[in-house]
């Protein structure tokens, strides 16, 4: 039996391996959203005509209208310490009066502090 050019594509399409160019495009999309790169994300989704996805992973992006800079000296003119936990070790760790550099690193464990929203973390303890 010879099997035909349609044929072919037939049964491309019932096998279990077999994969679209949407279908991998959407699985690279749900990787940049899960790495928190949702403007990339959302271009993806706009490419494949998906407006609602697209909408969903900007709503996800951080708000840019804090400035983790003021917010520090605004502590550090009223005197006031915050003291937060390290996300890794638990060691005490403080921000403002005395220290107005945010660390980069836990002074404890070592561990990788970049990863906190500071801006949204410091407004939200001193409003």
């Amino acid at each position: 039996m010879v099997v035909g050019y349609n044929t072919y594509f037939v049964e491309a399409e019932k096998c279990g391996d077999f994969s679209t160019d949407k279908e991998v495009a959407l699985a690279e999309i749900k990787k940049m959203e899960s790495q928190s790169k949702f403007e990339e994300a959302a271009s993806g989704y706009d490419k494949w005509g998906m407006a609602e996805e697209a909408e969903a992973a900007r709503r996800k992006m951080p708000k840019s209208s804090v400035n983790t800079e003021t917010l520090v000296k605004t502590l550090a003119k009223k005197g006031q310490t915050l003291t937060y936990y390290c996300p890794h070790c638990g060691t005490q760790l403080k921000i403002g009066a005395k220290t107005t550099q945010i660390p980069k690193f836990c002074s404890g464990c070592k561990g990788d502090l970049t990863l906190l929203d500071m801006g949204k973390f410091i407004e939200e303890h001193t409003a």
